[in-house]
């Protein structure tokens, strides 16, 4: 239904007059006349008492009343969100990420400085591993990702280097290496390795070996699902494992972490999101984060 007759009725209902109703509707009464005419029709139904120059609510009309201003309302509303939306005032942006991007505070930093300047959005997160973000992305799942550096970009998605943090060695408190301020990868080699399964499939052991002249430690036939699975491992003395440095922020019992020397440039987190992103607040979200790239 045409929102425009309700709007005529409501005035003619508030003011029961078609004269006062054209003015303020800036209209003639004649053409207000026809209108409320073709609404009736419309619904089957008259909705006003006719006395001459008086005109009253019938029942139906009364009724229709009360629906008519909670319709118009309900417009106004969606008008105006939809407005809001359109400039980034409103929405929800849905963030996967690695936990070292937690770890290193990126993501509340880029949270707090957008929610102080957009109020009316909100933000809906949840950890995914690299592959998971990349799916999520293209599926629309997600809206942005903050993971670690893929080989290539799928076609629908892009991104940008957000950060690159030196890698760590996770040690058993009581290990004869955690003497030392630092170790290499030579030093490493003799101690049995630990990856999680989910690092190893999208080649962080790879970007070790390529970095380093060293021959990596044996790889654990039964590698941790994830990087705290394999710190607990590594705090039951069965070998160490290879970190980010925001990950050495997790404190657990006989952990020990120390830097490893020569791995340059160390572990690259990127941000990934759609070519054909069209939300305003997602943009405007993606260049909070393009400003704090390297900051962290």
């Amino acid at each position: 239904m045409d929102l425009r007759l309700l709007r005529y009725f409501v005035a003619v209902a508030e003011e029961q007059h078609f004269g006062r109703a054209a003015v303020k509707l800036g209209i003639s009464p004649p053409t207000l006349t026809v209108q409320i005419q073709i609404l009736e029709r419309a619904l089957g139904t008259d909705l006003l008492i006719r006395n001459g120059k008086k005109i009253a609510l019938n029942n139906a009309g009364q009724r229709f009343l009360v629906e008519s201003r909670a319709t118009l309302k309900q417009a106004e509303k969606a008008e105006r969100i939809a407005r809001e939306a359109g400039r980034g005032e409103i929405a929800t942006i849905s963030i996967s990420y690695l936990m070292s991007a937690a770890m290193s505070g990126v993501i509340s930093k880029a949270i707090a400085i957008y929610a102080k300047r957009h109020p009316g959005v909100s933000f809906r997160i949840q950890r995914l591993e690299t592959i998971a973000t990349l799916r999520a992305l293209v599926e629309r799942n997600v809206d942005v990702g903050i993971t670690r550096a893929p080989v290539r970009y799928p076609p629908e998605l892009t991104g940008f280097s957000i950060s690159r943090d030196p890698f760590w060695a996770a040690l058993p408190a009581d290990h004869a290496l955690t003497k030392r301020k630092s170790v290499s990868m030579d030093d490493l080699a003799g101690v049995r390795y630990l990856p999680p399964a989910l690092e190893t499939e999208i080649g962080f052991r790879g970007n070790i070996a390529e970095i380093s002249s060293a021959t990596l430690p044996a790889v654990s036939e039964a590698p941790a699902a994830d990087v705290v699975s394999a710190l607990v491992l590594v705090a039951g003395g069965l070998g160490m494992t290879i970190v980010s440095e925001p990950m050495t922020r997790i404190a657990l019992p006989n952990v020990t972490f120390r830097p490893i020397k020569g791995l340059k440039p160390g572990s690259e987190r990127v941000v990934v999101y759609r070519k054909t992103e069209d939300s305003t607040a997602v943009m405007q979200f993606i260049d909070t984060l393009k400003k704090l790239a390297y900051k962290n």
